[in-house]
Protein backbone atom coordinates (compact mmCIF):
# COMPACT_ATOMS: atom_id res chain seq x y z
CA UNK A 1 0.00 0.00 0.00
CA UNK A 2 1.44 3.40 -0.90
CA UNK A 3 1.98 5.81 1.96
CA UNK A 4 0.14 9.10 2.06
CA UNK A 5 2.42 11.98 1.11
CA UNK A 6 1.83 15.16 3.09
CA UNK A 7 3.19 18.34 1.54
CA UNK A 8 4.09 21.04 4.01
CA UNK A 9 4.40 24.76 3.43
CA UNK A 10 8.19 24.47 3.24
CA UNK A 11 8.02 21.96 0.40
CA UNK A 12 5.24 23.73 -1.48
CA UNK A 13 5.07 27.42 -0.46
CA UNK A 14 1.99 29.32 -1.61
CA UNK A 15 2.39 32.14 -4.09
CA UNK A 16 0.63 35.21 -2.74
CA UNK A 17 0.43 38.79 -3.95
CA UNK A 18 1.93 40.78 -1.09
CA UNK A 19 -0.42 43.70 -1.76
CA UNK A 20 -3.56 41.57 -1.42
CA UNK A 21 -4.31 41.75 2.31
CA UNK A 22 -6.95 38.99 2.39
CA UNK A 23 -4.84 36.51 0.40
CA UNK A 24 -1.82 37.25 2.59
CA UNK A 25 -3.83 36.79 5.79
CA UNK A 26 -5.26 33.48 4.54
CA UNK A 27 -1.80 32.23 3.52
CA UNK A 28 -0.37 33.14 6.92
CA UNK A 29 -3.32 31.47 8.69
CA UNK A 30 -2.75 28.30 6.67
CA UNK A 31 0.98 28.35 7.42
CA UNK A 32 0.42 28.76 11.17
CA UNK A 33 -2.21 26.02 11.13
CA UNK A 34 0.18 23.72 9.28
CA UNK A 35 2.97 24.34 11.80
CA UNK A 36 0.74 23.88 14.84
CA UNK A 37 -0.91 20.71 13.55
CA UNK A 38 2.12 18.97 12.08
CA UNK A 39 5.08 19.99 14.24
CA UNK A 40 3.53 20.58 17.64
CA UNK A 41 0.77 17.94 17.40
CA UNK A 42 -2.04 20.29 18.34
CA UNK A 43 -5.61 19.18 17.69
CA UNK A 44 -7.89 21.55 15.81
CA UNK A 45 -11.03 22.53 17.73
CA UNK A 46 -14.23 23.71 16.08
CA UNK A 47 -16.10 24.65 19.27
CA UNK A 48 -16.32 28.36 18.45
CA UNK A 49 -17.75 27.70 15.00
CA UNK A 50 -20.15 25.09 16.37
CA UNK A 51 -21.41 27.53 19.01
CA UNK A 52 -21.99 30.22 16.38
CA UNK A 53 -23.82 27.72 14.20
CA UNK A 54 -26.09 26.60 17.06
CA UNK A 55 -26.99 30.18 18.07
CA UNK A 56 -27.66 31.16 14.45
CA UNK A 57 -29.75 28.04 13.87
CA UNK A 58 -31.95 28.83 16.86
CA UNK A 59 -32.45 32.38 15.57
CA UNK A 60 -33.37 31.11 12.10
CA UNK A 61 -35.69 28.56 13.75
CA UNK A 62 -37.62 31.45 15.32
CA UNK A 63 -37.89 33.08 11.89
CA UNK A 64 -39.09 29.90 10.19
CA UNK A 65 -41.64 29.28 12.95
CA UNK A 66 -42.96 32.83 12.54
CA UNK A 67 -43.19 32.38 8.78
CA UNK A 68 -45.10 29.11 9.04
CA UNK A 69 -47.39 30.46 11.77
CA UNK A 70 -48.16 33.52 9.64
CA UNK A 71 -49.00 31.30 6.67
CA UNK A 72 -51.38 29.20 8.77
CA UNK A 73 -52.95 32.12 10.67
CA UNK A 74 -52.91 35.44 8.75
CA UNK A 75 -51.64 38.64 10.35
CA UNK A 76 -54.31 39.82 12.76
CA UNK A 77 -54.41 36.39 14.41
CA UNK A 78 -50.63 35.89 14.44
CA UNK A 79 -49.63 39.27 15.86
CA UNK A 80 -48.57 37.95 19.28
CA UNK A 81 -46.59 35.03 17.88
CA UNK A 82 -44.90 37.30 15.33
CA UNK A 83 -43.91 39.79 18.02
CA UNK A 84 -42.49 37.04 20.25
CA UNK A 85 -40.54 35.52 17.35
CA UNK A 86 -39.15 38.87 16.16
CA UNK A 87 -38.07 39.81 19.70
CA UNK A 88 -36.56 36.34 20.19
CA UNK A 89 -34.65 36.65 16.91
CA UNK A 90 -33.11 39.96 17.94
CA UNK A 91 -32.28 38.60 21.40
CA UNK A 92 -30.49 35.66 19.74
CA UNK A 93 -28.56 38.09 17.54
CA UNK A 94 -27.51 39.91 20.71
CA UNK A 95 -26.43 36.59 22.23
CA UNK A 96 -24.46 35.83 19.06
CA UNK A 97 -22.74 39.22 19.20
CA UNK A 98 -21.88 38.71 22.86
CA UNK A 99 -20.60 35.19 22.08
CA UNK A 100 -18.36 36.44 19.28
CA UNK A 101 -16.97 39.31 21.34
CA UNK A 102 -16.43 37.20 24.47
CA UNK A 103 -15.01 33.98 23.08
CA UNK A 104 -13.18 34.97 19.91
CA UNK A 105 -9.99 36.13 21.60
Amino acid sequence: MPEKVVATMEENPPKVNKWDGNALKNALDDAVKDVLLSRFSYIESHKLLDGRLIISSVAVGFSVFALIWDLLYPFPQSRTVMCVCVISYFIMMGVLTWYLISFKY
